[in-house]
């Protein structure tokens, strides 16, 4: 399954752009992309939700894609969002997977909506900024970077997200090409997996500045490594960029935001996935919100980096499956 785009209007007028992906008589479950990204990244999902029994609806969040922009956004205006698309599918009960850019969306349902929740996967997820002590001393390369901007000015994120808005769609299908050679040279257990999926001849090596050029989008360096998935993610991240750059502006500076309640108050059941040597999010950050979490089980994947989801998307839907059907809280 893989469907068109549809449109869902919120009570407030916006509009909320999905695409559903998997089994459509499956089980079903939100996704929240990364960053930048958009709600094809599930077509990443497809196989895999459909080989157990999933029905993966996924999501533009504000200012992505066909969704409308939300001026003072949050995150827990996602849950709240989604809920209002269950209501208008039908659905009392769903499950909630997202990663990387998606695993703060997907951890705070937890918080906002667990009555509604049947599983809860969250991968490689930011933490609350506002609990978390000194995290900017752990963040590394593009984040450390754009860390710094937001602290200086957000002026300085909106406008990086504007440059890249205009690059994406300049580059056209050379940014998948280019996507690939970046994946591919990455160090650690990140690189390894995109060379080990890459074959024949690598395009020629990028250049400094344009690696600088689309270090925001680590993540989709890695998905697009995938010589089948390349196209897909080049679309992927060009839709994240159709509104221009504010959206993934407001999306990238959420990542490093108060979470608008403590850790502790998280009710739900969360399935929590990080990888010990991901160098794009600390795995310190997954495992502090284990640790004060009442209900979140750590899976601490040792030797792992941070995309998780593509190298093992079974992984984690053989993971909400067991949950599916041994009760969630």
């Amino acid at each position: 399954m893989d469907g068109e785009t549809s449109t869902h209007r919120l009570p407030d007028g916006r509009i909320l752009a999905f695409r559903e992906f998997g089994d459509p008589d499956g089980d079903p479950i939100f996704h929240a992309h990364g960053v930048p990204s958009s709600r094809l990244e599930g077509a990443l999902l497809d196989d895999a939700a459909r080989r157990h029994g999933f029905r993966v609806i996924s999501t533009d969040r504000p200012g992505i894609g066909g969704s409308t922009h939300l001026p003072g956004r949050r995150l827990l205006d996602y849950p709240r969002d989604i809920s209002s698309l269950a209501d208008a599918l039908g659905l009392a009960r769903f499950g909630v997977m997202g990663a990387s850019g998606g695993g703060a969306h997907t951890a705070v349902c937890a918080y906002a909506i667990p009555e509604r929740l049947t599983v809860n996967v969250t991968v490689c997820p930011f933490t609350s900024f506002a609990e978390f002590p000194a995290p900017e001393t752990l963040l590394s390369g593009a984040e450390a970077v754009t860390w710094r901007m937001a602290r200086i000015s957000p002026a300085l994120v909106f406008a990086m997200c504007g440059s890249m808005a205009l690059a994406v769609r300049g580059l056209g299908k050379r940014y998948e090409k280019w996507a690939a050679t970046a994946a591919s040279n990455a160090e650690g257990p990140d690189g390894e997996v995109a060379r080990s999926l890459q074959p024949g001849k690598l395009p020629r090596p990028l250049t400094r500045k344009e690696v600088s050029m689309f270090l925001p989008s680590a993540d989709a360096y890695f998905h697009a490594s995938h010589p089948e998935k390349m196209a897909t993610m080049g679309r992927v991240t060009a839709e994240a960029f159709a509104q221009g750059g504010r959206g993934v502006a407001v999306d990238t500076m959420i990542q490093y935001s108060d979470w608008g309640f403590r850790l502790a108050d998280l009710r739900g059941r969360i399935d929590l996935f990080h990888g010990t040597e991901d160098t794009l999010v600390p795995f310190e950050f997954g495992r502090f919100i284990a640790d004060r979490a009442p209900h979140c089980e750590l899976h601490a994947l040792e030797g792992w980096g941070h995309f998780i989801t593509l190298k093992s998307p079974d992984l984690v839907f053989e993971t909400a499956r067991r949950e599916w059907t041994g009760g969630a809280l």
